[in-house]
């Protein structure tokens, strides 16, 4: 699983094996439950969040969007953000 996603909103926890995110961030997709959590990494940070937080982002879009960038890990949560708005 190397996909990368988008938070459609933000999602805040006190969990020690949770995440907290906030909407725009990217993740990683790392493992998925049946139960429908996921496992995700944002920002180098791992933690699992609610599977329905999320939105697949298209390789198509993200080269449209910041085609000089090689790595989705440079895209920042405001600049998506500002995309997205």
């Amino acid at each position: 699983m190397n996909e990368h996603y988008f938070a459609r909103e933000d999602f805040t926890t006190k969990n020690s094996k949770c995440i907290s995110v906030r909407k725009g961030e990217v993740g990683q997709l790392l493992e998925v439950q049946a139960s429908g959590w996921w496992k995700m990494s944002v920002e180098g940070v791992v933690g699992w969040t609610p599977g329905d937080f999320w939105e697949l982002l298209q390789a198509e879009v993200m080269l449209s969007v910041f085609p000089k960038q090689e790595s989705l890990c440079t895209i920042t949560a405001t600049s998506l953000i500002k995309v997205l708005s």
